[in-house]
């Protein structure tokens, strides 16, 4: 059955001289709750505060000139944003704000660090993982935080790839997402590690043929992944079993979003949607018109209603 799909925001676009059309396409959505929402992109940082229903660009002259191109985000609270570039053009690479957008302020990083992603468990507690900028991810690095951001402390990761995805569920208990390349940097492979002091060790827990593109932590026990070739994966006893869940997709699924009552939602590209009832145990797709973009996150309302995030829009969709 088709899902009826409502435009929120539509990411800015033109047509060249062939009459094709070119997107400044999004990359990450996060909502902070049912109101507070940010979705990055190029040339674009956008917040709602109204449940997605109006959205307002908060991208700025000043940053273009810093070459700063927003990849990734985490917001803990709903005036508290983190963003960061990945992909490392200008000299400045995070940028946050705690005034809900009106100003941003730099995090200064040393010249040779370029961060792969951060998240913060509240609006003090917050990690930050880098390497040197290389293909092959050297020199690993993970800085953490207790007080908003001010000082960091830093130390090196005791990986051999590039880690790509940091969280945690609270100050102590988290994970961590190693990437490899292999056969001439060709392909990937994902090592997950688990922290179980607040980032300040790692033991290694598993392996992954495929590249992983988000970790979602539900609580101890439950952990879930996704990636490549159509990968979702689930734990339901800490990371000591992993289980691949039947997809039926063999495209890149790009997150998993973690609704209420066992309710997932996972997205991936090509307008790949899908939908769980029951923690992953069952998936089936959800068909909306037209739609043929990457999904790159979604959010559940409490009122069950979905707003889901791809690379040209941001959308309601009534699941």
């Amino acid at each position: 059955m088709t899902k009826k799909m409502v435009d929120l925001y539509l990411a800015p676009k033109r047509r060249d001289l062939e009459d094709l059309v070119w997107y400044k396409c999004l990359t990450a959505m996060q909502f902070v709750d049912d109101r507070v929402g940010w979705a990055v992109g190029s040339a674009q940082i956008v917040r709602t505060t109204n449940a997605g229903r109006t959205w307002r660009n908060l991208f700025d002259g000043s940053m273009v000139q810093l070459a700063f191109a927003p990849k990734k985000l985490w917001a803990p609270t709903k005036d508290t944003c983190w963003i960061i570039d990945t992909i490392g053009l200008g000299k400045t690479r995070c940028l946050f704000t705690v005034d809900g957008g009106q100003t941003w302020l730099p995090l200064e990083l040393d010249s040779s660090q370029y961060p792969r992603d951060i998240f913060f468990f509240n609006s003090q507690r917050g990690w930050l993982v880098c390497d040197n900028g290389t293909i092959e991810g050297g020199v690993p690095a993970i800085s953490s935080t207790t007080n908003s951001g001010q000082t960091w402390q830093s130390q090196q990761l005791n990986i051999e790839g590039r880690p790509e995805i940091i969280r945690f569920l609270d100050h102590k208990y988290g994970w961590l997402v190693e990437r490899i390349l292999t056969n001439a940097q060709t392909e990937s492979v994902s090592r997950l590690h688990r922290s179980t002091n607040g980032g300040e060790t790692w033991d290694f827990v598993t392996a992954f043929d495929d590249h992983i593109l988000d970790l979602r932590i539900r609580d101890h026990k439950r952990i879930f992944v996704c990636g490549e070739s159509g990968l979702i994966a689930s734990s339901h006893n800490g990371g000591l079993k992993w289980r691949r869940l039947k997809t039926k997709t063999g495209v890149a699924i790009n997150f998993v979003a973690l609704g209420s009552n066992q309710t997932l939602v996972a997205g991936g590209d090509f307008g790949c949607l899908l939908l769980s009832r029951d923690e992953g145990e069952t998936w089936r797709p959800l068909h909306v018109p037209d739609s043929d973009a990457n999904y790159v996150g979604a959010y559940v309302l409490s009122d069950g209603k979905l707003i889901v995030c791809s690379s040209i829009s941001i959308s309601y969709v009534d699941i």
